[in-house]
């Protein structure tokens, strides 16, 4: 046999050889299974509807009033000074009673002396009467006597409530507490001439205290009196206070700012009024009500747009879900979207996923 044609036969029988191991290699290569990736993980619920605004406020006195006298007059006295807590009906501050002691008494004798005028014209009246009625006196003179005694019981109905007038003016020189609180401000000094009405002191409510807030226009539609809310004093703790809405006014106040005042069920040792306050509002508006609570990274943000993706685990493989985010609550997000309550997502490494991976949950135990 010529050595070429053995060395060409040779060498395809090797060349044959190469292309079918290489071959079964290829095949090899496209039977391995593809790794299949843990994940962190969670199941949807429902409940996620109710939002959450942080509205900074101002702690202020459940009750603050105004403690003035009703008429004007020299102060004599002054018992209390700002801080000092009172009750209900303790003596504040002293008038000069002298002069009211006075007018009562004029008043008093004024009442007395229209006391005997109404007597004189009674007997006089009676006298007119009883000629007439015998005929020594004429029709006209009686009618005068009358009129005289009408007038006489007028006159002494005036001054008895100038008696009254004086003599609550003479009890008015005591200025005495409203209700029950602490002094938190005193505008006069002893010996001081002051008017009717004049502030000497401001009462404050103690342990009764209140959360004055602004919300806008926004919000202000979606509370209600009586809705629960929580207060953090940050200054005292971050533990929250409970509240409930008291007051909401249907005027603005500035540009698109509502009043709204709440009003504290109790109140830590050290609140004062004037302390700054955060009020939490939870509100369930409409884009909300079929939301899920998720972490921030469990989300898988679409490029260029809005909303994005989370992946769920459906029979061993991740499934791609388009949703939108309606509201971001502290660290986490409130979507809505191509999901379903008992469906479990993965919570992390989102940005390593795609759609149809193959995947398997993490023991819980790692997730602790």
């Amino acid at each position: 046999m010529n050595s070429n044609l053995v060395h060409r036969c040779i060498a395809g029988f090797a060349m044959g050889w190469l292309l079918l191991l290489a071959g079964c290699s290829e095949e090899q290569a496209e039977v391995q299974p593809e790794p299949v990736r843990a994940i962190k993980y969670m199941t949807l619920e429902r409940g996620a509807a109710a939002q959450q605004r942080r509205i900074a406020g101002v702690v202020a006195a459940g009750t603050s009033s105004v403690a003035a006298f009703e008429t004007a007059g020299q102060v004599i006295e002054l018992t209390h000074n700002v801080g000092d807590t009172v009750v209900a009906g303790d003596l504040l501050a002293r008038l000069d009673p002298e002069p009211f002691r006075l007018r009562l008494a004029e008043a008093e004798a004024k009442r007395d002396q229209a006391r005997a005028a109404v007597a004189d014209a009674e007997s006089k009246y009676q006298q007119q009467n009883q000629l007439f009625d015998k005929g020594y006196a004429t029709r006209t003179a009686r009618e005068s006597a009358l009129a005289t005694l009408r007038n006489a019981r007028g006159a002494l109905g005036v001054a008895e409530s100038q008696v009254q007038i004086a003599r609550r003016n003479l009890e008015k020189t005591e200025l005495k507490a409203p209700f029950s609180g602490v002094i938190a401000r005193r505008t006069v000094e002893p010996f001081e001439e002051v008017a009717s009405g004049q502030e000497v002191y401001t009462l404050q409510t103690e342990g009764e205290n209140e959360v004055k807030v602004s919300l806008p226009e926004t919000l202000v539609n979606v509370v209600s009196v009586g809705d629960p809310v929580d207060v953090i004093v940050s200054l005292l703790s971050s533990d929250a206070i409970q509240g409930r809405v008291a007051e909401v006014s249907p005027l603005a106040e500035g540009v698109n700012a509502y009043p709204v005042t709440v009003r504290l069920e109790s109140s830590p040792p050290g609140l004062r009024p004037g302390m700054s306050a955060q009020v939490l509002f939870q509100f369930r508006p409409a884009d909300t009500s079929n939301a899920f609570t998720v972490p921030i990274s469990a989300l898988k943000p679409k490029v260029g747009e809005e909303g994005g993706f989370v992946y769920v685990f459906d029979a061993g493989k991740l499934d791609e879900r388009a949703v939108q985010v309606v509201n971001l609550r502290d660290n986490s997000l409130q979507i809505v979207g191509e999901i379903q309550p008992g469906e479990v997502i993965a919570t992390a490494g989102v940005s390593l996923l795609y759609d149809g991976m193959p995947a398997r949950l993490l023991d819980p135990a790692t997730l602790r």
